[in-house]
């Protein structure tokens, strides 16, 4: 089937994926999310164990498989938030209105941080008109087949996500018709994550000096919290003065350390901190990427 992606109605996308069999079969969305600098999404019907590629959706995928049918999909009376109790904070569950609409009735809060906010009771018109389109396009096709999918996506360049991974499965009603999804979504990024376990408190500033992200020790220490569209003034929230003179771009594949100075600590002190500045890669863009450490820490 061909479409013309630079007008395609939701119904139009539902019925080319409700069709689809090959992951790469994501033209008829490939110009509407090119028109926003994104890679066109990729889906994946019934995805096979080994082909889910993370510890975290096998995880759910086990789960699913002990409550589902044989055609990998959960009867309404088999569906339990608690059964799914250790993947519930990166799970969303949708629920299926009479009017087709997809309202979110559960939204993890792992998702929630990476998005920016809790949307627990709202429905996915409320994204960018592409990412909506996609998403109830994708969901009403597994209305109609009534099977698991894997897709991928980029989020919207505000997102500090390399991509969206999600295993969404159905939940049926004993008629047959699809009454809720369940969905496993996974923001990946193999940058964030690997700053994510450092010690020392790790900001990604943009070339106006602005926060875009904190790793766990930098939201203990700041309050900070991550999310779409973060910009906060760095040295009003650290208190650290940051004033480099290359942009990001200079220091990719080097580093500087700025005077030592101060930053207030989570019991409303200081502590005397050495702030490293390098630069740093996201999705083709640059930034400065500061770590805090303790002033006599070895750089």
């Amino acid at each position: 089937m061909r479409f013309d992606s630079a007008n395609l109605d939701a119904r139009a996308m539902t019925e080319y994926y409700a069709a689809s069999e090959a992951a790469e079969d994501s033209c008829p969305v490939r110009r509407m999310f090119g028109a926003n600098g994104l890679r066109a999404p990729n889906v994946l019907w019934d995805p096979e164990m080994h082909e889910l590629h993370n510890p975290i959706l096998v995880r759910f995928a086990t789960i699913v498989r002990g409550v589902s049918d044989e055609a990998g999909r959960i009867p309404l009376d088999r569906f339990r938030l608690d059964t799914f109790s250790r993947v519930l904070n990166r799970m969303i569950v949708l629920d299926v209105t009479s009017e087709g609409v997809f309202r979110y009735s559960h939204y993890g809060s792992e998702i929630a941080r990476h998005h920016g906010r809790d949307i627990t009771g709202e429905s996915t018109d409320g994204f960018a008109p592409h990412i909506s389109a996609f998403f109830n396009a994708l969901y009403g096709a597994v209305c109609q087949r009534r099977r698991p999918v894997l897709s991928e996506h980029e989020p919207p360049k505000d997102v500090f996500v390399s991509q969206w991974r999600r295993l969404i499965v159905p939940v049926v009603h004993p008629s047959g018709e699809v009454v809720r999804l369940a969905s496993l979504t996974l923001a990946e990024d193999p940058l964030t994550q690997g700053l994510e376990l450092m010690l020392d408190p790790v900001f990604i500033v943009d070339d106006r000096l602005q926060v875009r992200w904190g790793n766990r020790p930098a939201r203990l220490l700041t309050g900070l919290r991550n999310g779409r569209g973060v910009s906060v003034d760095f040295t009003g929230l650290t208190g650290v003065i940051l004033d480099p003179d290359v942009a990001p771009c200079e220091l990719l594949g080097r580093r500087i350390v700025p005077p030592r100075t101060q930053v207030a600590n989570l019991d409303g002190g200081v502590q005397a901190c050495a702030p490293v500045v390098s630069g740093i890669l996201h999705r083709d863009e640059s930034f400065y990427l500061v770590t805090l450490r303790p002033d006599d820490a070895p750089i």
